[in-house]
């Protein structure tokens, strides 16, 4: 990927995969457990089989006896502000909701929207109907209905009493929280600006006036201000989700974070001597500049190591900054994110129909690339060509520019490469990666760029100091440099353009070269849901037979210190039952499997990405045993469920749909099988182009189902 600019390369638009916009995804879910907590006396009625029984005894009459069904507790209603500063944060609103609605602890999960206009705030339900806002004529929502105001409380109607009015009105019948995605420590400089305190709730899902808190000591109480009622505030982190869930739903004695907000909306406001304005203000690199070092001055912070990460690529859009965070930082939290958003390092360029574009200032890009060291710079650098590779053509991801001398179409991009594709990754696109790599920043390279189709381009910023020009020439010189080891390491690894772990020598050398085995994947648990394409039988079986020692090795290792429950022992058995699949030993692997999709159905559900990946692995087994009956139905069950969950373009759809034409293959059903190919054929070609391997599987499986149907007639 490149900064925008006005080049125009020969290339090919791809779509790159975004990272997570919720970090901690899992984590927060785990937290958010306690709302699980049943409404015993439900709507639905449910047989009662013990008083049936107990009926039947007295009177000896079979009569069934109904009881109240247990449902969940309470309503969950998202209210997203949609001030100026939060459409940043749209991403990660929508993953949090997205996870609410996975949790399956709610009744139901509706988003609203808070907008702001010149005279007030407006209110739209999930219709887009208006909501009145008005403290004194608003109704009080239903006790049951937990509001999860989403607000960084930076817009200037945050500053007045009528929102906080109404969020006072709210707390006296239902549960109200408020998530900020800023840092706690900048919450003074908006709207949130409110005093602090701990509360507790005496009763599970407490409204607000009931919450009991700890009064400050500077509180400055008045009678227009009573009675003063306690809103829990919390960032979207783990630890303070966990507080706030367990306080709510569990009467925690430990209480969760809140501010207390009075019956007039805001405190009386405390006046403040100002002093004179200054008469020379200071230079605008120069107020940059001491926010950079400001900001900087703990360098162990998540949020300088993302800024000091982020720095080499001078401009870059959200996603773009999530996958450093996910690949350098992982630590990092929401906060961490926005506290280098908000630090004033940095210059925003909405776009109406892309990710808004985020630009270093001059001074702050000076001062931060000047603590860069050259591990970080590698780190960076690997981090998106790595994240390239494992995530290429994902629908609905970052579109990118592959840069390639035959392309056709000349494409506008900018002048500096983010990423370099490995020479495996350029040929999965139908690129042959042979041209040497750039030896200055506007040479050409096969890389990545963001394409013109995102924004309008922009000119380049001038380098007139000398200290910009400096850096530049440093810049372009390293940038050479790890084109040309980069390229090295990839022409030893993939000699003769494929690594082939049947032949002799191979494995032994990918692990001198790169020094890491092939099976081992990083240390990480390898899931597999694969994909049979008819030509040479699904996957080859060269490294599997030295594979399953240290496989069974692991999976033993794994239940004695991690027990039989743990994700990386379901993980283990995955990736050993798949192994004994390879080597033709079909019904051991389909006994692992078997066992293995029982146990994730029983701790992860139905549902979950796991489990249907073992039901896909499972249904492979089955089918290479010659149970095509049996296999056929659980690919059928899959694909429902895909189509049902990820919907039907998403690329695991997509491979359900082809594993099933398959298992209608073997059993002779091949019109339908050929119904299947074609549907998964047209698709591709729509989703992911014609030149995509996927989608050569898919027109490779069909000629051949095709060649079969016309033999049996």
């Amino acid at each position: 990927m490149k900064e925008q600019g006005t080049d125009r390369v020969p290339g090919k638009q791809v779509s790159m995969g975004r990272a997570t916009a919720l970090p901690h995804a899992q984590d927060i879910g785990r937290a958010l457990r306690p709302f699980r907590r049943p409404w015993l006396s439900g709507v639905r009625r449910r047989l009662d089989v013990d008083a049936t029984v107990e009926h039947y005894t007295l009177t000896g009459m079979l009569i069934p006896q109904l009881a109240p069904a247990p449902e969940p507790w309470l309503e969950a209603i998202v209210v997203l502000d949609r001030g100026t500063a939060m459409a940043v944060w749209d991403e990660t609103v929508r993953a949090f909701v997205k996870l609410l609605r996975a949790l399956a602890a709610f009744r139901d999960v509706r988003v609203w929207h808070l907008e702001h206009a010149s005279d007030g705030s407006i209110l739209r339900d999930h219709h887009g109907r208006c909501v009145p806002m008005d403290p004194d004529a608003a109704q009080p929502p239903p006790a049951r209905r937990l509001l999860l105001v989403v607000s960084d409380c930076a817009a200037p109607a945050w500053r007045q009493e009528a929102l906080w009015r109404t969020l006072h009105t709210w707390s006296r019948t239902a549960p109200v929280a408020l998530i900020n995605p800023l840092p706690k420590r900048l919450w003074q400089r908006s709207g949130l600006d409110l005093p602090r305190t701990i509360a507790t709730a005496p009763k599970p899902a407490s409204p607000g006036r009931l919450l009991a808190y700890r009064r400050p000591r500077l509180l400055r109480e008045s009678v227009g201000t009573k009675p003063w009622l306690a809103l829990p505030v919390l960032e979207l982190a783990p630890d303070q989700v966990l507080a706030w869930a367990r306080t709510l739903m569990r009467t925690d004695p430990n209480g969760c974070e809140a501010v207390l907000v009075p019956a007039t909306g805001r405190p009386p406001v405390r006046r403040l001597h100002r002093g004179p304005a200054r008469q020379n203000p200071t230079p605008v690199d120069e107020q940059v500049r001491a926010r950079a070092e400001a900001f900087a001055d703990d360098r162990e912070s998540n949020a300088v190591r993302l800024a000091v990460a982020a720095a080499p690529l001078g401009s870059f859009t959200l996603p773009v900054l999530d996958v450093l965070r996910e690949r350098l930082v992982p630590e990092a939290t929401l906060a961490d994110t926005a506290e280098f958003l908000t630090a004033g390092l940095l210059t925003a360029t909405p776009r109406p129909s892309a990710d808004t574009l985020y630009r270093f200032h001059p001074a702050a890009a000076d001062y931060l690339t000047n603590l860069l060291t050259r591990d970080q710079l590698w780190e960076t650098h690997f981090a998106l060509s790595d994240h390239l590779a494992a995530h290429l053509q994902v629908p609905h991801g970052i579109p990118v520019v592959f840069y390639s001398p035959d392309a056709e179409d000349m494409l506008t991009t900018s002048a500096r490469p983010l990423a370099y594709a490995a020479a495996a990754t350029a040929r999965l696109l139908g690129i042959e990666a042979t041209e040497t790599m750039p030896t200055t920043r506007r040479g050409s390279s096969t890389d990545l760029t963001t394409p013109s189709a995102e924004t309008s381009p922009t000119p380049q910023r001038s380098t007139a100091s000398t200290a910009a020009e400096m850096r530049d020439t440093q810049a372009s010189e390293v940038y050479a440099t790890l084109a040309r080891l980069f390229r090295s390491l990839l022409a030893k690894a993939s000699e003769a353009h494929a690594f082939r772990p049947d032949e002799p020598g191979q494995q032994e050398a990918l692990e001198d070269v790169v020094g890491v085995d092939p099976q081992d994947k990083r240390g990480e648990p390898a899931e597999q849901d694969d994909e049979t394409d008819l030509t040479d039988g699904g996957r080859r079986a060269g490294l599997t037979q030295s594979s399953i020692p240290r496989l069974e090795q692991v999976l033993a290792d794994r239940e004695r210190s991690l027990g039989s429950d743990h994700p990386d022992t379901l993980a283990s058995r995955n990736n050993l039952a798949n192994a004994l699949n390879d080597m033709g030993r079909h019904q051991e692997a389909a006994d692992l499997h078997q066992r293995n999709l029982t146990d994730r159905e029983r701790i992860l559900g139905p549902d979950h990405p796991d489990t249907l990946t073992s039901r896909n692995n499972l249904a492979n087994a089955l089918n290479a045993m010659g149970r095509h009956q049996a296999a056929a139905e659980l690919f059928q069950r899959n694909l429902t469920d895909r189509e049902r969950i990820l919907g039907p373009d998403h690329p695991d759809t997509l491979t359900s749909r082809n594993n099933l034409a398959i298992a209608l293959h073997d059993m002779g059903r091949h019109q339908a099988a050929a119904d299947l190919h074609q549907r998964n054929l047209t698709d591709r070609e729509r989703i992911l182009g014609p030149d995509h391997p996927d989608t050569l599987t898919s027109r490779n499986n069909l000629a051949r189902v095709q060649a079969a149907a016309a033999r049996t007639r």
